[in-house]
């Protein structure tokens, strides 16, 4: 093998990932605050989404593993979100008895990450990970975000759609 050929499969890798990266870029909505207009001369002002659905990586093992990766339709969107309020007010409804209020989790003014896979059982679920929206990160939209401690600003939670149950809920602590 030449030293080119070498040098070539070295960056592979790296321009596979930013292939990636700029693909799923391309695909996001950035039109926050933007004034459009219809075929009919109506305008509407369009906004950022608060929420983006990432496709599973299987080097993500901390999260699924033996999974494929899936899509989520509008109804599964929604199904996600009225679980979410199931998951957040049996939460805070447990942490107020015991005073724990620190760990009390909400969806207002959080960004959220969708991440579907099929499980062994060819059951749908959803790994749905929660942020404050003040967090500064702009790869949100394309990558998971990820950190230690940082209290209910950061939560997660694994949604079986096919069941409506939740299971892992995970509120980050406090350093």
């Amino acid at each position: 093998m030449t030293v080119m050929q070498k040098l070539m499969n070295s960056f592979k890798p790296i321009l596979t990932s930013f292939l990636i990266l700029f693909l799923s870029s391309c695909l996001q909505n950035k039109s926050k605050g933007k004034i459009d207009k219809l075929n009919t001369g109506q305008e509407i002002e369009s906004v950022e989404s608060d929420f983006t659905i990432i496709e599973f990586d299987p080097e993500w093992y901390w999260i699924y593993k033996n999974v494929s990766p899936s899509m989520l339709s509008d109804n599964e969107i929604q199904q996600v979100e009225k679980i979410l309020q199931t998951v957040i007010e049996e939460n805070n409804a447990s942490r107020k008895e015991k005073t724990e209020s620190r760990f009390s989790i909400k969806l207002e003014g959080y960004k959220k990450q969708y991440v579907a896979v099929i499980n062994q059982k060819g059951e749908k679920e959803v790994w749905a990970n929660m942020f404050c929206s003040d967090f500064e990160a702009e790869y949100w939209k394309v990558g998971i975000v990820d950190v230690d401690d940082g209290g209910n600003c950061f939560w997660n939670v694994k949604i079986n759609l096919a069941t409506g149950e939740y299971y892992e809920l995970s509120i980050n602590g406090y350093a």
